[in-house]
């Protein structure tokens, strides 16, 4: 029967377990990077689950561009009607390891409302414009479909609800930009699977009792 209490808490770590991964697989790996600064949009990675918020991003940035002038800021946009809009903002990450990184995030929970909520991010270069822009690097296939929208690097600043529009795009097989998006459900969510299992561990000591 005291085995029997072991259920509850492995049912714990396994929901605490269950997280979702958006974007490039690890482990991340050196190749190509953008001359531009832009939004690249991962559109053909998935959506983010509902209930879950996105704790940390991954990133894997390539030698040169690892300076501590490069920037990288992840973003999570909304698909309306086939229209991807910006929804979710994220910290700037400063790269300064060339090879992976990561930003520890939180984001608010991706909600349940039938829509696709998309991981995608925005690079650029401390004064600079279109010059040794990009950071994060990508392999020239394998990726899962993505677009890009160009952007001034010396004075863009991302706004909630700001509509990206497709200037570069590349489908399913093509570029592989080496970004990952980890989420989790949401606190709340755990909290009511810790209560459901309340009545479980009250049955079994009451059969312990007898």
């Amino acid at each position: 029967m005291k085995k029997l209490l072991c259920l509850p808490i492995l049912l714990i770590g396994v929901s605490l377990l269950q997280a979702g991964e958006t974007g490039a697989p690890l482990p991340l790996t050196n190749g190509s990077v953008d001359g531009w600064s832009g939004v690249t949009v991962l559109n053909g990675a998935g959506s983010i689950p509902a209930g879950e918020s996105v704790s940390t991003v991954t990133y894997y940035a390539e030698a040169s561009r690892a300076s501590g002038e490069h920037h990288v800021q992840p973003l999570i946009l909304k698909n309306v009607d086939g229209v991807a809009e910006i929804w979710g903002i994220g910290p700037v990450s400063n790269a300064t390891d060339a090879g992976e990184n990561s930003v520890s995030w939180g984001s608010d929970a991706i909600p349940d409302d039938g829509n696709d909520y998309f991981a995608g991010f925005w690079q650029y270069r401390d004064g600079f414009d279109d010059d040794a822009g990009g950071t994060v690097t990508f392999g020239g296939d394998g990726g899962s479909g993505m677009f890009q929208a160009n952007r001034v690097g010396t004075d863009y600043t991302p706004a909630v609800g700001e509509v990206i529009e497709s200037g570069h795009a590349s489908g399913a097989g093509g570029r592989n930009y080496q970004i990952n998006f980890l989420s989790v459900p949401e606190p709340t969510s755990l909290g009511l699977i810790g209560l459901a299992i309340l009545p479980m561990i009250a049955m079994l000591r009451r059969r312990m009792k007898r």
